[in-house]
């Protein structure tokens, strides 16, 4: 099923793959908003054909839904397995051309994927594999670089960029792992430009970067 809101064709594009004639997807549900009539170029890709009862939605219990408001954002979520859920909002602050927020998603079973991009030009890549595990990406702020990637089973992980030109990524994996990463300041990075990588039989860590 797919709900649309507010969509523009004249200057939005909307590609959204469901089934496929090898595995068709079932009980998929997509609630959609882009732009409120005067954004363009906001491009949103879905792909669901390998999913079964999978939801893209803009709030976790609720069908408000995913949106992605200003210009030039674009998004790419692919879901495969069953009961995978992703809450996605994008709005680019700038109306420049090329200035929009953009994001890579993919996740297996029972997933749930947040993704919140405030700002212009952020990056934000989630990997969600394995069972039952949980990623979020929070990015508030300008030219921001980030990506999550969880792995095993009953793991969670969050990162968390406010200010600009922060780059990090975090990776979770083993089992019943909890983990959250903030960055707060600007310019924010590794010397390679990656972040930690916590393996865990159970356990939270917390981790805050400042500037």
């Amino acid at each position: 099923m797919i709900r649309l809101f507010n969509i523009t064709p004249m200057s939005v594009a909307v590609v959204l793959s469901l089934t496929s004639m090898a595995a068709a997807g079932s009980g998929n549900v997509i609630y959609l908003e882009q732009g409120d009539g005067t954004s363009v170029g906001n491009q949103l890709f879905i792909n669901q054909s390998n999913a079964t009862s999978s939801l893209v939605a803009g709030a976790s219990g609720s069908q408000t839904p995913a949106r992605q408001q200003g210009n030039n954002n674009s998004g790419r979520i692919v879901l495969e397995g069953e009961g995978a859920a992703v809450y996605f909002n994008q709005n680019s602050s700038l109306a420049g051309v090329l200035q929009g927020n953009s994001a890579t998603i993919s996740g297996g079973d029972l997933a749930s994927i947040v993704l919140n991009q405030a700002g212009a030009m952020n990056i934000g890549t989630i990997s969600v594999t394995g069972v039952n595990n949980s990623a979020g990406l929070r990015q508030e702020g300008d030219g921001n670089n980030g990506s999550v990637e969880v792995s095993g089973s009953n793991n969670s992980g969050t990162l968390i960029q406010e200010g600009n030109q922060n780059s990090f990524s975090l990776t979770v994996g083993g089992a019943s792992t909890n983990v959250t990463y903030r960055q707060i300041g600007n310019g924010l990075s590794t010397v390679t430009g990656t972040g930690p990588t916590v393996v865990s039989n159970g356990g939270t860590v917390v981790i805050t970067q400042t500037q």
